[in-house]
């Protein structure tokens, strides 16, 4: 009976993960299988841990197939951990701006915490997402809106919103409109000195749980393309997807870049443990920037009360 349990698990653990390879291929995302492809990268390892099984035990059919699979998973999910080594235009009399951004867990994060890591790191601009109706007063209170005194907001009565705030004033403010609780994001245009102005959104679709996976898709399939004329522009917060998920990459594919993936942070985790549950971490939290805005340096930090990193952001942009 044993034996047999072994040998199952021995054809369960390599079928598993060539399914998950064929699902990460493919980019059909089956609804259960959703959010666990945001764990691709543990896939890979698990994946990669069998061929060294099959590879010393000496089955070389299950190291050519396993081995295949670990490619298939692995191969996307490599380059995130290296620069990218693109030719990229040089950004000549190039502006430094820093965007932090940070989901505040319900409201629950500590504010003071937050404020110190944007003194800190004299942040220029702040997203945040998961705002609650007293967020603004209680952020207030520990001093945010005089280091980030303009304020971009998009709430509502006993829901989660977002909010931009920022060193700079913020011009043709408005609201996006996304499914449930997560409603609305918050757009502006930053007016940072010597720039045309920059656009940034503060991002938080839906989630992918059972019940919303179709309002977690359309509100990702809202997000708006990258202008190839016009202010530069961000898109910043919780984006509840990874690299790994079809959904994100079609984003990308409307003209941004992930700013940790371009410099080689795109595998730090950004979200958990959730709850005091071993899950582990995985990217969900992301700063994507038009084509015309360069990379410098992407740094994750933890702040007390909110189980997200705060992600910041050091961006060049072209002078108006």
């Amino acid at each position: 009976m044993i034996r047999l349990l072994v040998m199952a698990l021995g054809w369960a653990l390599p079928g598993l993960f060539i399914a998950w390879a064929v699902v990460r291929l493919t980019g059909s995302e089956p609804t259960l299988a959703a959010p666990l492809l945001a764990f691709t990268p543990y896939a890979a390892l698990g994946a990669l841990a069998l061929t060294l099984l099959a590879l010393l035990r000496r089955r070389w059919l299950s190291v050519l197939v396993i081995g295949a699979t670990t490619a298939a998973l692995g191969l996307p999910v490599l380059p995130r951990a290296m620069a990218d080594l693109r030719p990229t235009r040089p950004v000549t009399n190039a502006v430094l701006l820093r965007i932090m951004t940070v989901n505040l867990g319900g409201g629950r994060a500590d504010p003071a915490g937050l404020v110190a890591l944007v003194t800190r790191h004299q942040a220029d601009v702040l997203t945040v997402a998961e705002v609650m109706p007293d967020s603004r007063a209680t952020l207030g209170r520990a001093g945010l809106e005089k280091v980030l005194p303009f304020v971009a907001e998009a709430t509502k009565a006993g829901t989660t919103g977002t909010a931009i705030y920022s060193r700079y004033p913020i011009r043709n403010a408005g609201v996006h409109g996304n499914t449930g609780p997560w409603l609305a994001q918050a757009y502006g245009l930053v007016t940072v000195p010597h720039t045309a102005g920059v656009r940034v959104e503060s991002v938080h679709p839906a989630p992918p749980r059972p019940g919303n996976f179709a309002g977690w898709r359309r509100d990702l399939a809202s997000q708006p393309a990258a202008a190839t004329d016009g202010p530069p522009q961000i898109l910043a917060g919780d984006f509840n997807a990874t690299l790994d998920h079809q959904a994100l990459r079609r984003i990308l594919g409307l003209g941004w870049s992930d700013a940790a993936d371009v410099v080689g942070q795109g595998l730090h985790g950004t979200w958990g443990p959730y709850a005091g549950k071993p899950i582990p971490p995985v990217a969900i939290d992301h700063v994507l920037v038009s084509r015309r805005v360069a990379v410098r340096d992407v740094q994750m930090f933890r702040l007390r009360g909110t189980d997200h990193r705060t992600v910041l952001a050091t961006l060049l942009i072209p002078p108006a």
